[in-house]
């Protein structure tokens, strides 16, 4: 199982399978198997990855099953697991373990119980074995379900670490956003509380400014008009009469003389006609 991790890791828990109790599942009969194969009893090391209390894969745990080095020889292999726990780790790579020597050394397994066991390959995909007398493939059906079900809960963890750094990520975008907005708010206040003081400097100017035209207002100013200094305006604007004495003495006296008398008109009477 790749983890991404290019660093080294330093374990903080090491075990030596089946040697120093309590035991576990698995690790009695992988500590057994493996020395039939000529192996070393295999080593289990985990390290916590994630402090959070509510982490879902909390534990990186390694299981390392050594080669052998007299004939047949095998090669070492090594299964890694995340997990919530640390016993949870250990359980789940004995299992593992315990699964794949059966496979690697049929030739061990064969004429055994472990021939039943279910098996898988290095990269870890189930395989059949040797049917039962009784229950047949049975054994080999649950490690099928096992692995599929191990399937889906990696991916769902990882799933979930994936959602739980988005979440982060956004938390921290909308708790700088947060900052950024009332940092903008207090600067707002004091643009608003700067405004409302420069209104009042103007309103108590204004009020001092029709306070000053009061002062200065003749309080016996008569707003009457003045009736005989408008009738002296218009007489100005009118043409005198000529006098009798400012007539032409050279001009003689206009006498009307007598009319003559305007001519009869006889009346015409229009029955006759």
């Amino acid at each position: 199982m790749d983890m991404g991790m290019a660093m080294p890791i330093e374990y903080t828990h090491v075990r030596q399978v089946g040697v120093r109790p309590p035991l576990y599942f698995f690790e009695r009969a992988l500590a057994d198997l493996a020395i039939r194969c000529g192996r070393m009893v295999p080593e289990v090391k985990g390290v916590r990855t994630e402090r959070s209390a509510d982490s879902e894969m909390a534990w990186l745990v390694t299981c390392v099953v050594r080669g052998s080095g007299i004939s047949p020889a095998s090669e070492e292999f090594t299964i890694d697991v995340m997990e919530r726990t640390w016993i949870d780790g250990m359980i789940r790579v004995s299992q593992e373990a315990l699964a794949r020597l059966a496979f690697l050394h049929p030739e061990v397994v064969a004429g055994t119980g472990y021939q039943y066991l279910g098996q898988r390959d290095l990269a870890g995909k189930p395989v059949a074995g040797a049917p039962h007398a009784d229950t047949a493939h049975q054994l080999h059906h649950l490690e099928y379900l096992l692995h599929h079900t191990q399937t889906q809960q990696d991916r769902a963890r990882e799933s979930e670490r994936k959602l739980r750094v988005a979440a982060r990520r956004r938390v921290t975008r909308l708790r700088a956003k947060v900052t950024s907005l009332e940092a903008l708010t207090t600067q707002m206040e004091a643009t608003i509380e700067e405004l409302e003081d420069d209104g009042e400097d103007l309103r108590k100017e204004n009020e001092a400014l029709l306070s000053d035209d009061d002062d200065y207002e003749d309080e016996d100013f008569d707003m009457e008009p003045d009736t005989e200094d408008e009738a002296f305006i218009n007489d100005e604007d009118e043409e005198p009469e000529p006098l009798l004495s400012e007539e032409d003495p050279e001009e003689p006296a206009f006498v009307e003389e007598d009319a003559p008398p305007a001519p009869e008109v006889p009346v015409v009477d229009l029955d006759d006609f």
